[in-house]
């Protein structure tokens, strides 16, 4: 079946009047560098001249309106068929990475469970040798009838009992095979979680550089008591309301992409995000 097929055609056709330079006799007599207001009559016209080249600048704009408003149009259009045209190949790509998410997720799994698995094993079997091993003691001490290695016996057979199990280690567990062109991404943001301990945290450093300033004397912090103490810091500088002051998202992102786990800002925690990415 035959698809419509549109044609956007668009005349850029300026007319003279619109595109030339702003004209008339007292354009040309006051534009030149040379000429020089003397007089109040002089300014009134000079002034008379603005307005009437601003009411000529906004009729220029008015023309182009039309103009722009049908671009406008056609591309609101435009990106609509794009957005519509790409949106199931973007469907079709979360779903089937999601599919490979959810495998790689299930494979890690597995992977994890036959450590455990194997793990348990090796302690069920160093647990099962260490009684095996109090058995035969035992039945040495009750076979010898020498009371001195009797005892040396049973004293090996209670240290043996009271000692932890330590289990052979166990070989690793190979992760899943890798798919060709497919990896994985990991990216960091930082979420602010107490924004008064943020502020907080901010200010410590501000206080610091403070000390020295002489709006701020010291022997005033040292005698005070910390209630005179912030009553002396209202009166002296002031206060703000704290939505006066907003993170900086794209600082304390990139912090936390340096810095990771280690975030240490106070009222701030990191964030890990793992996105599968492919080459093709």
């Amino acid at each position: 079946m035959a698809t419509k097929t549109e044609k956007v055609t668009l005349d850029l056709t300026v007319p003279a009047k619109v595109s030339g330079p702003p004209t008339g006799a007292l354009v040309r007599k006051w534009l030149p560098e040379d000429a020089v207001l003397e007089t109040v009559v002089d300014a009134q016209e000079v002034k008379g001249l603005v307005d009437v080249l601003k009411a000529e600048g906004k009729a220029r704009v008015a023309w182009f309106k039309p103009m722009k408003d049908s671009i406008a149009q056609a591309l609101d259009s435009v990106r609509e068929r794009e957005k519509a045209a790409i949106a199931p190949i973007n469907d079709a790509v979360v779903t089937l990475q999601g599919k490979l998410q959810t495998w790689l997720q299930a494979q890690e799994v597995k992977r994890k469970e036959e450590e455990r698995r194997r793990r348990e094993e090796a302690e069920a079997k160093a647990e099962a040798d260490r009684k095996q091993q109090l058995f035969a003691l035992e039945a040495a001490a009750k076979a010898t009838a020498s009371r001195i290695e009797k005892q040396a016996l049973r004293s090996t057979a209670q240290s043996l009992a009271t000692a932890p199990v330590v289990a052979a280690p166990t070989a690793p567990v190979a992760a899943a095979p890798k798919i060709a062109g497919l990896y994985e991404r990991e990216t960091w943001t930082a979420e602010v979680v107490d924004f008064n301990m943020l502020v907080v945290g901010v200010a410590v450093p501000l206080l610091e550089q403070l000390m020295s300033d002489p709006r701020f004397p010291l022997n005033e912090v040292e005698t005070v008591g910390a209630q005179k103490f912030v009553a002396w810091l209202r009166s002296g500088f002031g206060v703000a309301p704290i939505d006066a002051v907003a993170p900086n998202q794209a600082r304390l992102n990139g912090l936390a992409t340096n810095v990771r786990d280690g975030l240490p800002l106070p009222g701030v925690r990191a964030v890990k995000k793992t996105t599968l990415v492919s080459r093709g």
